[in-house]
């Protein structure tokens, strides 16, 4: 959808809930099909993962009726991804990218579906964990989609973003923060420096940045990032993503008291939007340690703490940050 494309949440999904109940009413499948289907871009970055995951769902049920392989196919492997980047499960998204690998054996000639398709496997593997395999898995999908779309295509232009994903999981920051920056270059190139893609690149550049001690210019970053997603009516949940890598960077720079404003702001949407345990740690954690400055919240920061260790008990491969958070709760004066 254009509005979408061209970063206007708000307006796009005002005419997406008018649009479709119209097409519903028409009865005619395969334009059910595409409409649902064209919503992807909705489902990336503007609308709840719940309305995003039905309205693909219902996509793939009247693209199977209407026998159009073809959008079937891109229901799927956006299935595949949904649930895997937005639900946070990698289980149905390798179920969904499984019917999408089969739906494309029915029918012939179709490149970039099969460049979408090694994409969607790579977010698979950098949500695995399998940073190196999804970083090698990427290169080759953003290698077809240059040969497709040209070199200055938004799509190829965010496939550096993609990569860089999977190098900060594979512990190659410095490479990370070079693709991250190729995104951005690219981005701004193919769409201008106010497009709300600019928003996830330089929130991934900023974590980026942030990995390898650099939080002056994370700060940066993740600033940038919060104003594009604000200006652009975006999900809350990805403007928490930026405000807490913003709160870190700036505890990084030795400035709790600075940093309570941003992390509170982003616990708030975190618990409004019932984050997974993970993401939620993440920003109570960051949260305790900046109201450590101040006495009068000692009470508040240690069990927020707590609480964060809680959230990342539950995390199969938090060991680590649990012992961190059991370190700052015996020592808390010397651990921001």
């Amino acid at each position: 959808m254009a509005l979408s494309s061209a970063g206007h949440c708000v307006e796009a999904d005002q005419l997406a809930q008018k649009l479709i109940p119209r097409v519903r009413e028409a009865g005619y499948e395969p334009l059910l099909a595409q409409t649902l289907v064209s919503t992807w871009k909705l489902a990336d970055q503007c609308v709840e993962p719940a309305i995003a995951l039905a309205r693909m769902r219902e996509g793939y049920t009247a693209a199977i009726g209407a026998r159009d392989d073809d959008s079937a196919a891109q229901a799927a492997v956006h299935l595949a991804a949904l649930y895997s980047d937005r639900a946070g499960d990698n289980v149905l998204g390798r179920e969904w990218l499984s019917v999408g690998t089969a739906t494309l054996r029915r029918f012939e000639n179709h490149p970039l579906l099969d460049a979408w398709r090694l994409n969607i496997e790579g977010i698979l593997l950098l949500n695995e964990g399998h940073g190196a395999e999804a970083a090698a898995t990427i290169s080759r999908s953003r290698i077809e989609k240059e040969k497709i779309l040209g070199p200055d295509h938004l799509d190829v232009a965010l496939m550096f973003n993609n990569l860089g994903n999977a190098l900060v999981v594979a512990a190659r920051g410095a490479e990370a923060v070079d693709a991250f920056s190729e995104s951005l270059a690219r981005i701004e190139r193919a769409v201008g420096g106010d497009h709300p893609s600019i928003a996830f690149a330089s929130n991934n550049l900023g974590e980026a940045l942030n990995s390898l001690h650099r939080h002056v210019e994370a700060r940066a970053a993740f600033t940038r990032a919060v104003d594009l997603w604000r200006r652009a009516g975006t999900d809350p949940q990805f403007v928490a993503y930026a405000l807490t890598g913003q709160g870190i960077a700036i505890l990084g720079e030795g400035k709790p008291a600075d940093a309570a404003a941003p992390l509170e702001e982003a616990l708030r949407t975190r618990v409004d939007k019932k984050a997974d345990h993970e993401h939620l740690g993440e920003t109570r954690f960051a949260l305790a340690r900046a109201l450590w400055a101040r006495p009068a919240t000692h009470e508040r920061a240690r069990a927020l703490a707590r609480e964060a260790r809680a959230d990342y008990g539950e995390v199969k491969t938090a060991a680590s940050t649990v012992a961190a958070i059991d370190a700052w709760l015996a020592a808390p004066a010397a651990r921001l």
